[in-house]
């Protein structure tokens, strides 16, 4: 019993880690997404723009810097590209010195690349300046077509940069330890190292699908581990308790109801009352019992007597029927005998009729 109850609880255990380590994994990813969710936004909200279509057509470096370039950089925005039909950058600007974002996106093919219809955005990453470069390409299309259904005027492209910094609130949103890694890639995977810790590691791939870098996530499940601990101690007291309890129990069931129990099924069994009498006065309900049973007796013992009187009084009724009958047989032979002698005399017409009833009165009687 004890071994089937370590081994569920430790299969239990070993479950709870993995599907732990799983969540934290899809959470992971969720918390990666919504670091950049407002980069995201503004690029796809803003390609939306009437005055942008009118500016890839006619390019304006007073417009673009006035309704762009003073919000962007809120939204961590480290550089931004504005291509046409054509794919031929009209505009584009880094706000981290040395980043060429123009020539980062040609080493990929990427402005030859079209945004998917369904939702006309992408989201890729870059490798450039041994940084890695997160990237959203919109469709810069009318205000009107909300729905992005017609050709779009251009593409709009930002870029974040994964640094320190992001790494680092990365870390305070997930409370555990973030590292970008550009070599030794891997693929996504959760692996237990044991004392409740897990590495989770997600790839990022460029716009061609090949990785450029991993994303390492340190997992600590130290607090599953300390309750799996206290949990066996815990386990092993309760055990103890539930012992010790169980034979309180079952000595006090045994006092309260099972000799009681035995007790009455003895006198009903043996028919004696004797038994009853070491039933407790406090146990209430086995006395009411007991009272029942010793009514059920003594009405027993009534029924019986009455049965032996009732017995007695048909025997002597029987006899007394016998006698009475043997009695009177022998006197109403010899009157119906008579009667017959009478019968055949010439009696007259009123004598006969009298002789006639005495001798039909007693032969009813002799049937009787």
């Amino acid at each position: 019993m004890m071994l089937l109850f370590r081994y569920k609880v430790i299969s239990n255990l070993d479950r709870l880690y993995d599907e732990k380590a799983k969540d934290e994994s899809r959470e992971f990813s969720r918390i990666t997404q919504l670091k950049d969710s407002r980069l995201q936004s503004y690029a796809f909200d803003n390609s939306l723009w009437d005055e942008f279509v009118d500016f890839v057509n006619h390019p304006d470096t007073t417009w673009i810097n006035e309704n762009i370039l003073t919000t962007i950089s809120s939204f961590d925005a480290k550089a931004l590209l504005v291509s046409n039909q054509q794919n031929k950058p009209v505009y584009t600007h880094s706000f981290i010195p040395g980043f060429n974002f123009e020539q980062s996106l040609r080493a990929i093919d990427a402005l030859n690349f079209p945004v998917v219809p369904q939702n006309q955005l992408r989201q890729f990453y870059i490798k450039a300046n041994n940084h890695i470069w997160k990237v959203y390409q919109a469709s810069i299309q009318p205000s009107a077509d909300i729905e992005r259904k017609t050709k779009p005027a251009g593409y709009f492209f930002v870029a974040s940069l994964i640094d320190s910094e992001f790494l680092h609130q990365l870390t305070l949103l997930t409370g555990s330890e973030i590292v970008l890694k550009t070599d030794s890639l891997t693929q996504d995977s959760v692996v237990s190292c044991g004392n409740g810790i897990f590495n989770i590691t997600h790839s990022i791939h460029d716009l061609n699908g090949a990785a450029i870098a991993t994303l390492n996530m340190k997992y600590n499940a130290a607090a599953i581990n300390a309750f799996e601990d206290s949990f066996y101690s815990f386990s092993i007291w309760l055990i103890i308790v539930i012992l010790l309890s169980s034979g309180v129990i079952s000595y006090f069931l045994w006092r309260w109801l099972a000799r009681p129990v035995h007790l009455i099924t003895e006198s009903l069994e043996k028919h004696d009352l004797k038994p009853l009498s070491e039933i407790r006065k406090n146990d209430i309900e086995f006395n009411k019992l007991k009272a029942v049973i010793e009514k059920f007796f003594s009405q027993e013992e009534d029924l019986r007597t009455a049965k032996t009187k009732a017995e007695s009084a048909d025997k002597a009724k029987s006899n007394f029927l016998a006698i009475v009958s043997h009695e009177m047989r022998t006197p109403l032979h010899s009157i119906i005998g008579n009667a017959d002698l009478l019968a055949k005399s010439n009696l007259p017409g009123m004598q006969q009729q009298f002789n006639e009833s005495i001798k039909v009165n007693g032969e009813l009687l002799l049937d009787v």
